[in-house]
């Protein structure tokens, strides 16, 4: 395709160097874009030779020949059949076949009508009827390397052609997901003291994907180091004490090993009955596994923190609420405490005071809370007369609160609102 190259055209419209046209103006003297034939035939032959290519044949009637010769092809249409059907350019895509009225055959085209023309068979029942794909009688073409291919329950299959004489089988999940699982056994002592005391249940292998573990491997000694054992996915049956207590699944990349089998390698676990993932990487030079460490979601970012030797071992925040506020707390030990409480007299006209118990309790003498009084509440003196507030009696559980005036004037009946923040340590 190009854009208009003739006389009198709009230089530059679009961009540098990529011209346009112009209107005409004959009382200014303004020449309109002259038109040529090389031109109108670029767009002709550029709009009309995908629609052929598709096997459309051209109709100045219908106007949607383009868009039709696009989703064929593109294979993004969609075609459902449960009959015998020759399949054409028209079914390109995914083509769904339900076979629940009886079996089915479906007839590729030649596999020279295009190269590269794919079909998506999808098998959407669960009959016990067949559903066979055939190539053209008369083509002699090869279907995955065979005269006929048959499509199970539940499988999809995905068809290429290759522009001469045969149908190319792309992908087929469904054959993965059914092959063999093959099993194994390992008992693993970890190098650091964690220790699994049962044997994992199952070493599964998803053999059409080449990864895993074969059952007529012979596993190393110490597999805990996971030496000798190939990157791959694996089923874990649990026993340890630690984060993979519980069945659950590994992935173990291993990348170039030396001497000693020791490599480059880490592991991604999932605790099937928690659902939280742990990642380990592998010390080459003390020829260990590092401390697994939890990878957080928005599943457990807000849930209940805990902590074991000064490490976070739970959420990252936690929060909660009760009859004496509000509190948040965080991994790294940090808490704050909210509340809001009401001073009231107590007999002593120069103060009024409540104790405030806070919403969780701190660690060891780390409680710094701080009080504001407003105008909520009804007292005796002016609140101009009011001096200042003070907490006093501080310590890990509640303290006191205390708002004095310079005119010993406070009565019975006076309260006034305190709003209250506590910083500090759960841990």
């Amino acid at each position: 395709m190009k854009r208009i190259d003739t006389a009198n055209v709009e230089p530059d419209k679009f961009g540098s160097g990529k011209n346009g046209f112009r209107n005409g103006d004959p009382l200014a003297g303004t020449p309109a874009t002259s038109l040529s034939a090389s031109f109108f035939d670029s767009i002709q032959e550029e709009v009309c030779r995908p629609v052929e290519r598709a096997g459309i044949s051209l109709d100045g009637e219908v106007y949607e020949q383009l868009t039709a010769a696009i989703l064929r092809l593109a294979g993004t249409q969609a075609t459902a059949l449960s009959s015998n059907t020759t399949l054409g350019l028209g079914h390109a895509g995914l083509v769904l076949v339900d076979a629940s009225g009886g079996n089915v055959t479906l007839t590729l085209p030649p596999a020279d009508t295009l190269a590269g023309l794919r079909y998506t068979i999808l098998r959407t029942d669960d009959s016990g009827n067949s559903v066979s794909i055939e190539p053209d009688s008369g083509a002699g073409d090869a279907v995955a390397g065979g005269t006929s291919l048959t499509v199970a329950s539940g499988q999809t299959v995905i068809l290429n052609s290759d522009g001469t004489s045969g149908w190319r089988k792309v992908m087929d999940l469904s054959d993965y997901l059914r092959s063999s699982q093959l099993t194994g056994s390992l008992n693993l002592s970890d190098p650091l003291g964690e220790r699994v005391s049962s044997e994992i249940a199952a070493v599964n292998m998803i053999k059409g994907l080449g990864i895993g573990v074969d059952d007529t491997e012979s596993l190393a000694s110490t597999p805990a180091d996971w030496r000798g054992v190939r990157s791959g996915f694996y089923r874990s049956g649990g026993g340890d004490t630690g984060p993979y207590s519980s069945v659950g699944s590994f992935i173990l990349v291993r990348g170039y090993t030396n001497g000693e089998n020791e490599g480059e390698q880490w592991q991604l676990y999932n605790n099937r009955s928690t659902n939280r993932f742990f990642f380990r990487g592998y010390d080459i030079a003390l020829k260990q596994w590092l401390p697994p460490v939890e990878a957080f979601t928005e599943k457990n970012i807000v849930g209940g923190v805990s902590q074991q030797n000064g490490l976070p071992t739970g959420a990252v925040i936690e929060e909660g609420d009760n009859a004496n506020g509000r509190y948040v707390r965080f991994a790294d030990g940090t808490q704050f405490c909210y509340g809001e409480i009401t001073l009231i007299y107590q007999g002593d006209n120069w103060r009024l005071y409540e104790d405030w118990t806070y919403p969780a309790v701190f660690a060891g003498d780390t409680a710094r809370p701080i009080a504001s009084t407003g105008d909520g509440g009804s007292v005796t003196p002016a609140l101009r007369d009011l001096t200042h507030t003070r907490v006093l009696n501080v310590t890990d559980t509640d303290c006191r609160v205390i708002q004095y005036t310079n005119t010993d004037n406070f009565a019975s009946g006076d309260t006034i609102q305190c709003g209250l923040i506590a910083s500090g340590r759960w841990f």
